[in-house]
Formats: C-alpha cells, structure tokens, sequence
C-alpha cells in the first residue's frame, strides 16, 4: 500500500478567534458594568417614589415646584455662566499672548498653568479662605489696617465662589486653544499677510475663526466645570447659605432616611445639561472641518509686541498669581503657624503640624496609604481597558466596534457627583458587596476617567502601522497574541504618559469619593473635606500640602525661543507705489547661529520671467524665497523688487506690503471658509466694489476650472482641487510677483505632472513673474524660463533649462539635472582629458589648469555603442541591459575600470558579457570641475 505523504495541520480558525472573542465580551461586560448600570439606575431610580417605591412622577414634580429645589438649579446656572464668561475672556488672551506674540517668559506662563491646573480648585478655595474671609482673611486684615473700615472682601459668596472657579478653570480654556495655536499652520495667517491683511485684520478673519472651535470647547468645557464642582461651592457657599445642585445632593444623602431616588431625579437635569453642551459643540461645527497641521514645519512668525512685552508678561500672570502664588503662600504660611490668626511671625513657626499629618495621625497615614493605592490601582486598570477598547475601535476588528468606544466616551458627559450616585445606588446593593470597600472607590474612578484612557490609547495607537500588526498576524500570532507581543511594546512610552494622565486626576478627586467613602477607606481629598468642617486650618493646610507635593509632576515644557522677530506694522494696508520691473537679489547671506544657510546668492529675474529655484533638500532654496516673501531677515545682502528695496541693512517691508501671492507647500487654504470666500478675501481687504469683486473672483475661478466648486469647503476637494484654490487665491489680487514654494510636492505623480503644464499655461496667460521652488528637475525644465541650481547655500549655475541640462556648469549640476555618465581623470591640456592611457575630448568648462582633476560628463543619450569613427572611443565589456520601454539601459564598464551607461534601441540585441566599441561624440561631452556636497 502506498503511504500518503504526510501534510502539516493548518491551524483551525477558531483557535485564535477565541481569545479574541473572549476578550471582547469581557470589555463588553467591563463597559457596561461601569459605564451603563449606573447611568441606568439614576434614570430608572429617578421615576421610584422614595417613601411608597411606586413608579411615579412625583420626585420629578418635586423638583420643578418646590422653591427650595428650584434655587439651586438656578444658582449653579449662574454660577457655570459666570464661571465660562471669566475663564474664556481671561484664557483665550493669554494663549494668543504664549502662542503667537514675542512676549517674554512665554514658556513660564505655560509651566504656571499647568501649576494651576493640576491644582485642585476645592484646595485653591481653601487657599482663598484664609485670603479673603470677611473677618480673619490676611487680605481683610490688611486692608482694614491701611484703609479702615469694614472688610471689602467676602469670600463667602456668590461672586467668591465664580471667582475662584473661574481661575482655576482658565487652565481648560488656555491650554486647548493654546493647543490649537500651536498646531494651527502659520502659512494660514502668512496667507493673510501676503495679500495685504493687518495684523488686527488677520486676526479676526483667520486666526479667530480658525480657533473658534477651540474657544466654543473650551467655554463648554468651564461652564460644565462650574455646574459640576463640588468643593468650591462646599467650602464657599455652603457656609454663605447659598445652595447649588452639588450641595444640594449631598444634602439628599445627609437626610435620614437618605432620599436617593429624590437625588437620582435631581441629577437628571445636569446629566442632561451637560450631555447637550456636548451635542451642541457637534452642531456649531457643522461640517467646517478645521484640519490645520501644516506640511512643512517652519518657525511661526511672532507678533511684535514693542513696548507692551512686559506689560502684556504682567497681565498673563495674574492668573497664576491668584491660582498659585497667592493660594500657596497662604496654606504654606498656616501649615507652618501655631495658630494662624495671630498672623505670620518668627514666634509663630513650627512644623508640628507636618510631623502631626505624617507621623502621628493615623487618619492621614491611612488616606496617604489609601490615595495612592487606590489611585495606582485605578490608573492600571483604566489604562488598560482604554487602550483595548481604543485598539479594537481603531483597528476595526468586528462591525460595532465603535459603540464600545462609544461607550467608553460616556462618563466625559457626567458629572463626578452623579456618577458617585449611580455608583453608590447600583453597587451598594447586597448582591455586590462592595460598600465600604476600596473596590468601590477604585471602580468608580475607573469609570470617571476612562474617556481620558480611552482617548490617549486611540492617538498612540494611530501612531503604529497595521502592517507591524500584519507581520505577526501572517506568521501565524492571533489577535490577542499580536496585541501583547507587538503593540503593546510599541504603545510603552505613551502608556507612561497615559497612566500619569488618569493617575494625577485621581489623587485630586473630591467629587466622585465623596458619597462613597467610609472611615476606613478615607481619601486625602475627603480627609482635607473633613478636617475643613472641624475648622482646624493649621492640620488642613498641612495636609493640602502633602497633597499637593504628593502628586506635583516634573514640568519639562521648556520656552519656546524668545528671540526678536520681524513682524509689520500695526493697520499697514496695501498701497501699490511702485511699478515692478524685475526681481534682484545681491550678496543675500543667511545664518542661524553658527550655521550659514546661504553664502551671497546673487540673481536677477526680468519682467514676466518664471524662475526655478532648484536643488536638494536644505540647499537653502525654500530660506531665499521666505526672504523674498519677507518672512525672515536676511543677515546680509539686499533684495529689489523692481526700484524699491524691500530688504537689507535696515529694511524690512512686511509681507503684506510687497503686493506678492503666494502659493504654500500645503496650500494653506483656509478651512473655514468656502471656494470661494478664499479667493474673494484678498480682495476684500482690498475693499474692492462688491459687483468687481464676484467678477474677479469668477474669472479667477473659470482660469483653474473651478467655478462649479465655488460652494464647497476645503475639506470636500480633491488635492488637486485645494492646490488650484490657492493658485486662484493667488492670482486674483492681480500680484506684482507670484511665489510657488513646491506646491505640486503633496499631489500623486499622475497629477503632479499634469498640473506642471498647468502651472505653465498660466503663466503664459498672465505674464506673471514668478518664482518656483522646487526638488523635482522635470517641474524646473518644463515649467521655467530660467533655473537657478542650489548647493549648500550657493548658486551653482543660473540659466536656462537647456544649458542647465545641455552644458552644466559643474559635476553637481550635471548629476542633479537627469542622469549622467561622469569620466574622472586629469586635465592634459585645455580641451583633453586623459582616463588612464586614453585622452578624451570636449568642451572645457572647468577651471583645472595641465595635471589638474577634472571629469568628462556625457548624457546616456549621447553615447553611441558599435563601431564609429573619430576620437573619444573605447573598448568596453557590456555588464548590464536593462529593458526600459521605449530604449534599453545599457552600462559597460570600461578597461580603465569606469563605467558609461548609454541608452540604445530597444531592438539592441546587446548582452551582459559582450565586447562593444563605446563612442562618446565631442559635441556632447563637457570636461568640468569636480564640485562636492
């Protein structure tokens, strides 16, 4: 009997699919034990009459009819409101003033709103206390002693408790508009600048508009803050008898019998409240899609501030003196007194209260003990739930993935006190068992800062490739395998930052322990809440302290650099006083440090010429044309547009007021507005008739063929499309000289080619004079009258594109213009080459004297194989064919040792190995200097 050979097992689907559904129905069941249950019990509890356990209306009839409940609801309207209003006008300002002005010490403000930040706003209250109590506050005090009368301040009020929550919600508006400056490309306001907008004007037409989004977050954001803060209005307003809906449920819960269900409804309004702020920022967006990460990186150019730079550094750092100079100082100056109200004296220090917190209390070495446990703990778990969810939704591995993150996104909308009652409602029930336990507190932390796990594992994970993933996946590793063994390791320095980022909230949280701790499972937060009542201030100062050093990280976030910066002048508008007659640059020298950019470029452009400004990357192509827009400075040499110098010893006209479009590597064409509000707005800051300005605008459109798109936004283009409304953008404000700066680089090959005949058409219509930079030589030779070949910060050749390619000035040209064949040898006298027992001859351009190293260069074209008559031919052995298309590539390597390439017919029969006679007709060769990078 023959045997079958034997055939290996394939692996059966489902053994990897196991795990991998096993998982999913794990976080599935995490998500809705953490996320779901409690959001549902609140809003079923809330239609249970406490006293009958009837499904009712009546809890809900309560709220809306009893005066007493009603307050609030209005109280804490005033004060989110008021809390939003301030933190916006204050925060906006201060980013625009770090992220977009010269002013100094830009990078400590940055380092003192973080302080601020990270700073829990119940202790900044209890910081303000002691500054500005009605009787015994340190400012009452002293303002009595100089000015007399009754104390001016009153902490304990309304308007107290909307200062101190305003502050100390600044960081959220500062920091994601301050982001969003940042991230936001400087060649949107740049573009503004070229066609003639001020400062003022760029602002409110781009800069604004650009960050509204931002802004609209972050004044939802404070105002949430302010609805939901539960230890400002305890310590604050509590005592000044004037409720809010925080204070208020915790009042529900200080009732015996504790009225639950009551507070379920309660909570019901705010859950909604802050739901629809989230929907409602959804709304106001629309579908602008606001994508403003530029392609190229550059140094944004800062707005000169002149004589208000220390002024404008004193007015940003009022925030942080009310958040954390003045707030510190006070705990630091009680936790350190033997009795506060005799005021800071010698006689009056002592540490006993920092010994008594640490080593003699056991209450707070219980809650140091219990915070960072349980913030460990918590930190740990959310992380890791965040990041499989955010890896499941971003690599989409089943069809729903997204209501998981959904899901996971939840608990941003609810307040920490209404999640601390669904948690108590839902797992204080007997069938858990976790009342009173840490388990408890660690699983509602869980669930408060998910969304931040959540959001932090998805931006990690969109930094790995799926074919890393792949890789594994195709030897044979499951999904769950793959996870632990490749992209776990790859997500480590993320994790790090992201377990930081749930970790820090957690030590400072007041809200979500507050209904959920008992004596043995006390927390700092809930100590300091504590000790307050008990009004021992020296012991809670101390222990805010502790806090506060305990959970402080190492702010790295070093200034960006302060040096000066040419910017123009304020309310310049475009004047036309000249007439341009050419382009001339003289001696134009650049350094950055000890670093010379470029070392005296010299050319002239005429009227209606388009010039290609081309070499390899960091040549200093892209420096020369940002001078000539007058974006940077040039350390030496001049620049005339036409008769009028716009840059050299002394002189500096701004952007605006050089009459130049400009074309971006990344178009910068501005999110926010349409088609056609993009090209219109030069015009319009022009101030150009309304009727001339729409046919401008439509003629303009008609030349790059998008008349129809008129109406759409950016983010609804093509590339190609976006490059065309730049170029539009450009021309249409009639500029006296157009500035490509490789705008074709983003577009596909197909395209790219396609639009450098565009580019070309266009000019010829228009007789524009123009500039183009470029890395790509086919762009150069078709699209320019003239290129100017870049090295290390020189110009190796200007000239035409046909002796650019035909006659190149040296080996760098000839190499960097299409391909070339390079014949190294010694000069014997002008006009011949000796290469080893050979002499060839050309056309000498070199500068080598007799003896001197010099090199023959011939395109592949030129070279001629097969039997020819005259001078310049050698023997050769064929080492390489390789068939192109429209013509064979073929090498033969020389009996010197050298090697020609030379491009045949493609019917050549020619075969690696064969002997060929190798021709190099003298019309063709160049004999240059050798040039090195």
């Amino acid at each position: 009997m023959t045997e079958k050979p034997a055939v290996a097992r394939e692996p059966r689907a489902g053994r990897h699919a196991l795990p991998a559904i096993a998982v999913t129905v794990l976080v599935a069941a995490a998500l809705a034990l953490l996320v779901l249950q409690p959001v549902g019990i609140i809003a079923l509890n809330s239609w249970r009459d406490d006293l009958t356990g009837q499904w009712s209306l009546v809890n809900y009839l309560r709220i809306f009819t009893t005066p007493n409940l009603i307050e609030p609801m209005l109280n804490s309207l005033v004060l989110a409101g008021s809390t939003a209003v301030i933190a916006t006008a204050l925060g906006v300002p201060m980013a625009w003033l770090v992220s977009r002005t010269d002013m100094p010490g830009r990078g400590l403000v940055r380092v003192l709103v973080l302080a601020a930040f990270i700073t829990p706003s119940f202790i900044g209250a209890l910081g303000w206390i002691l500054l500005a109590a009605p009787n015994s506050g340190w400012l009452n005090v002293w303002l009595r002693q100089w000015l007399g009368g009754d104390s001016p301040l009153n902490i304990y009020s309304m308007w107290g408790a909307v200062f101190v929550c305003a502050v100390y919600t600044v960081p959220f508006t500062f920091t994601i508009v301050a982001t969003a400056l940042d991230e936001m490309a400087v060649e949107l306001e740049d573009a503004s600048a070229m066609l003639g907008g001020g400062i003022l004007r760029t602002m409110r037409s781009v800069t604004l508009p650009l960050v509204m989004p931002a802004i609209v977050a972050g004044f939802i954001l404070s105002f949430i803050q302010g609805m939901t803060l539960f230890g400002v209005p305890a310590f604050l307003l509590t005592p000044a008898r004037v409720p809010v809906v925080t204070t208020k449920l915790a009042e529900f819960y200080q009732m015996f019998p504790p009225e639950l269900n009551l507070a379920a409804a309660y909570c019901m309004p705010l859950l909604l409240m802050t739901g629809g702020l989230f929907f409602l920022r959804r709304r106001i967006l629309g579908r602008r899609q606001y994508v403003m990460i530029g392609g190229k990186a550059r140094g944004s150019r800062l707005v000169g501030l002149g004589r208000w730079r220390w002024p404008a550094l004193l007015g940003a750092l009022l925030v942080p003196a009310v958040t954390v100079f003045l707030p510190y100082a006070s705990l630091t100056l009680v936790s350190l007194s033997k009795a506060w109200g005799q005021g800071p004296s010698w006689d009056n220090l002592t540490l006993h209260w920092y010994r008594w917190a640490v080593l003699d209390n056991p209450q707070t070495q219980s809650a140091i003990v219990n915070s960072l446990l349980y913030a460990t703990m918590a930190a740990t778990v959310c992380l890791l739930l965040g990041v499989v969810v955010a890896y499941m939704v971003e690599r989409k591995l089943f069809r729903g993935a997204w209501a998981l993150g959904a899901t996971a996104s939840v608990p941003i909308i609810i307040p920490g006190i209404v999640l601390s009652v669904g948690f108590f409602s839902a797992f204080t029930q007997p069938f858990y068992g976790l009342y009173g336990t840490g388990a408890l507190l660690v699983l509602a932390f869980v669930a408060t800062f998910l969304p931040i796990a959540y959001s932090h594992g998805g931006a990690i994970i969109k930094t790995i490739s799926p074919d890393l993933e792949r890789a594994s996946r195709i030897l044979g590793a499951g999904q769950v395998g793959t996870f632990g063994r490749i992209t776990l390791p790859l997500m480590k320095p993320g994790l790090v930052s992201g377990w930081m980022l749930v970790f820090i909230p957690v030590m400072r949280e007041l809200s979500v322990a507050v209904f959920l701790i008992t004596p043995q499972t006390n927390v700092m937060t809930t100590l300091i809440y504590n000790y307050k009542d008990g009004g021992n201030y020296e012991a809670v100062c101390a222990t805010s302290n502790v806090l506060l050093l305990g959970h402080h990280p190492d702010c790295h976030a070093g200034p960006p650099a302060d040096g000066p910066c040419p910017s123009p002048r304020r309310g310049a508008r475009y004047r036309r006083s000249y007439v341009v007659k050419a382009i001339r640059i003289q001696g134009l020298t650049k350094h950055y440090g000890a670093h010379q950019v470029l070392r005296g470029i010299d050319l002239e452009l005429a009227q209606g010429e388009l010039l290609a400004l081309l070499g390899p990357s960091g040549c200093g192509k892209s420096t020369t044309l940002q001078m000539l827009a007058g974006f940077d400075q040039p350390t030496d040499g001049q620049i005339w547009i036409g008769d009028r110098q716009v840059s050299g010893a002394g002189v500096m006209v701004p952007p605006e007021r050089r009459n130049i479009s400009l074309v971006f590597q990344n178009y910068a064409v501005w999110p926010h507005m349409t088609v056609f509000e993009n090209v219109a707005y030069g015009l319009q800051v022009r101030k150009v008739a309304r009727t001339e300005l729409a046919q401008r605008v439509k003629r303009a459109l008609d030349t790059v063929r998008l008349t129809a798109l008129a109406q759409r936004y950016p983010s609804e283009l093509s590339g190609g499309q976006q490059q065309r409304v730049a170029l539009a953008r450009a021309l249409v404000v009639e500029p006296d000289i157009l500035l490509l700066d490789e705008p074709l680089s983003n577009l596909d090959a197909h395209l790219r080619e396609e639009m450098r005949y565009e580019i070309r058409q266009v000019h010829d219509l228009l007789g524009l004079t123009t500039v183009y930079v470029t890395h790509d030589q086919g762009e150069a030779l078709v699209t320019a009258d003239k290129i100017a070949v870049m090295q290390s910060g020189q110009v190796q050749q200007f000239d035409s594109p046909v002796n650019v390619f035909s006659r190149p000035a040296n080996t760098f040209v000839a190499s960097f213009i299409g391909t070339n064949n390079e014949l190294h040898g010694q000069l014997a006298e002008p006009g011949a080459l000796r290469v080893g027992d050979r002499v060839l001859h050309g056309d000498d351009r070199s500068q080598a004297g007799a003896g001197g190293a010099a090199c023959l260069c011939i395109r592949p074209s030129a070279v001629k194989l097969g039997a020819a008559p005259g001078a310049n031919t050698l023997s050769g052995t064929v080492t390489r064919v390789a068939y192109l298309g429209e013509y064979r590539d073929v090498q033969v390597e020389l009996a010197a040792g050298q090697v020609v390439r030379a491009y045949v017919d493609p019917s050549s029969t020619l075969e690696p190995g064969q002997r060929v006679e190798v021709h190099l007709p003298i019309e063709h060769c160049q004999i240059l200097s050798v040039t090195t990078s």
